[in-house]
Order: structure tokens, then C-alpha cells, then sequence
């Protein structure tokens, strides 16, 4: 890297006021190399703040949250414990919920494959009756097996 060039009188300035400094002190110093460059490093961001130039620090990159990978879990340890017809019903409900409220608000063209708003709300309460019927059937199933073997 080059080291940033400094104006000359900031520069002058800020040597006179370490010199007068270690004069002050009364004490000869032996600079090693690696503080004569924080020295010089110092001496340049000084100048460059008087100079109204100050250069900003580079932001790190941005971490890339995983919380997609959260809520799949999530979704799928429900449909596990509760019955995967069920959990898909309700997220269609939730879906559906918000493409209406969408759709009211002005929404007229969606990113999802189905293009228009209304065949996705379609799509989604199909898949809503669809998850509720397979959940009623599964439960009457279970009823029925249960009713038969008390018999």
C-alpha cells in the first residue's frame, strides 16, 4: 500500500509538535521502525482531518442470515407432529390471507409462477381443502379403527 501524501504545512506541524513534545520530556528516545510508521501514520489521519478528507473505514460485508433454513425446520417438525395435510392447510390459509390483503392493496402481478394474484389465491385454497379433507379423512380413519377394535 502507498502511504497517503500529506500537505506540507500539517505535516511540518505535526513533527515541530512531537519534537517539542520529547524535548519536554527531557528524554532521548530510540524509535523502533514499526513506531516510526504508526508515528507517520498518525501524523497523515491528522492531516487528513484537518483537511476535511478523512477517509471512512470499509464496512465489512454483510452476513447472510440463515433464518429461511429456521422456519423450513420449523415447518417441517410441525408436519411431522401434527399431520403433514393439516400444516400445509393452514400455511395455504396464511397465504391465502395475504394475497387478499394484497390484492386489495393493489397487488396486481405476483412473483410467483402463477403470475396473477387470483390463480395463486385459487391454488392456495385448493390446496387449503385438499389439506383440511385428507386431515378429516385421516381422522375419521383413526375413529373407525378405534371404534372397531373396542367392539
Amino acid at each position: 500500500m502507498s502511504e497517503p501524501t500529506l500537505p506540507a504545512a500539517a505535516g511540518v506541524e505535526s513533527a515541530e509538535r512531537a519534537e517539542s513534545t520529547e524535548k519536554a520530556e527531557g528524554a532521548e528516545r530510540v524509535e523502533s521502525a514499526a513506531l516510526a510508521a504508526a508515528r507517520r501514520a498518525r501524523a497523515a489521519q491528522e492531516a487528513l482531518a484537518a483537511a476535511g478528507e478523512r477517509q471512512r473505514p470499509i464496512p465489512p460485508p454483510p452476513i447472510r442470515d440463515p433464518l429461511p433454513l429456521c422456519v423450513y425446520t420449523t415447518v417441517a417438525l410441525l408436519a411431522w407432529i401434527v399431520s403433514p395435510g393439516l400444516v400445509a392447510a393452514l400455511f395455504a390459509l396464511a397465504g391465502f390471507r395475504a394475497y387478499a390483503q394484497a390484492w386489495r392493496a393493489g397487488l396486481r402481478r405476483s412473483d410467483c409462477v402463477l403470475v396473477d394474484p387470483r390463480l395463486v389465491m385459487l391454488y392456495l385454497a385448493g390446496v387449503a381443502l385438499a389439506g383440511f379433507a385428507w386431515t378429516a379423512w385421516r381422522v375419521a380413519t383413526a375413529l373407525h379403527l378405534v371404534a372397531g377394535v373396542a367392539h
